[in-house]
């Protein structure tokens, strides 16, 4: 009865260690398979933003808004640096409308505005989106590109084919400018002391790209809030405008530190097209008013930057 005892015992270390042993080597597989893949990062949507090492595909920024760009690390006299335009750059290729490669990149980033992939030889869609909002642009079709917190910065945007017949294909691409801007400027010397914040509240545009058409494909209730730092005066929103132009109306709003109004400004029926300026002043003291009239004086059409188009001046 000993021996049968001591037997068993010894076939129960015996199944023990035969278990560990097979624990090990399928821990040993596991390892090797995932050291030989090749490394990703993941940003904050869930998508590869590292370049693909067997690429045969390389993208890369050309122009923006007909500005050629130059060494992708600093401004040069051939051309304007990437980082001066935008802080993040979206490479999205779709086969038909299935969404295969997303390359997302910071302006930190090595080889900020240059992307490679790895493709089959085939046709492609390819969409490019440049901004300098707080995060990363996101689309699961090129008909709808939405950007964190609906908040739009200055943006520029790519639409087209990719034709891979070789092993190695170069394109380079030029953006174009996708919204229109609303720029305010507060006229008075001194900001009043219970002035704390100013709040937009505008209809009339989208804060929904389509990168097909490069128009404003949403009907958004946009709202945009800037504190008072620094005695600054001057303020910019923007919008996609719709490929029909629709009227857009603008509320301003002085808060204090409650958020309460102190005073606020309101204008209808005026129009914002892509890569055109709204501009406007106001005082926080003075009174201020008026309609859109095309026939004032001060509501005209003047090219003040040569990035932008017309710059139209309203009263509110």
């Amino acid at each position: 009865m000993i021996h049968a005892k001591g037997r068993k015992l010894t076939n129960k270390k015996t199944m023990k260690k035969e278990c560990y042993k097979l624990l090990a080597a399928i821990m040993l597989v596991l390892v090797a398979t995932l050291t030989s893949c090749e490394k990703f990062s993941l940003d904050e949507s869930g998508q590869s933003s590292t370049h693909d090492a067997n690429a045969n595909v390389t993208v890369r920024i050309h122009q923006v808004q007909n500005r050629t760009i130059g060494e992708v690390t600093k401004a040069t006299t051939s051309g304007t640096a990437l980082q001066d335009v935008c802080s993040r750059v979206s490479f999205v290729v779709f086969d038909g409308e299935e969404k295969i490669e997303t390359i997302n990149q910071a302006s930190d980033d090595e080889n900020f505005g240059i992307a490679s992939f790895s493709l089959d030889e085939g046709e492609y869609r390819l969409v490019v989106i440049a901004h300098s909002g707080k995060g990363n642009c996101t689309m699961s079709v090129p008909e709808k590109v939405k950007f964190t917190s609906n908040k739009l910065t200055d943006t520029f945007y790519y639409y087209g084919r990719l034709s891979i017949k070789s092993d190695k294909v170069e394109a380079d691409v030029n953006l174009q400018r996708a919204v229109a801007a609303f720029k305010l400027h507060i006229t008075d010397e001194t900001i009043p002391e219970e002035v704390r914040s100013i709040k937009f509240y505008y209809t009339g545009g989208s804060s929904t790209l389509d990168a097909t058409t490069g128009y404003g494909c949403v009907n958004s209730r946009q709202t945009e809030i800037f504190n008072f730092t620094d005695n600054n005066r001057d303020f910019t929103v923007y919008t996609f405008p719709h490929e029909e132009n629709k009227a857009i109306k603008m509320t301003i709003s002085i808060l204090d530190a409650d958020a309460h109004a102190i005073k606020t400004f309101t204008k209808s029926g005026f129009k914002m097209k892509r890569n055109e300026i709204i501009k406007t002043d106001i005082s926080l003291t003075k009174s201020s008013g008026g309609s859109l009239d095309e026939d004032d004086d001060r509501n005209v059409g003047l090219t003040v930057d040569a990035d932008w188009g017309e710059e139209t001046v309203v009263r509110f």
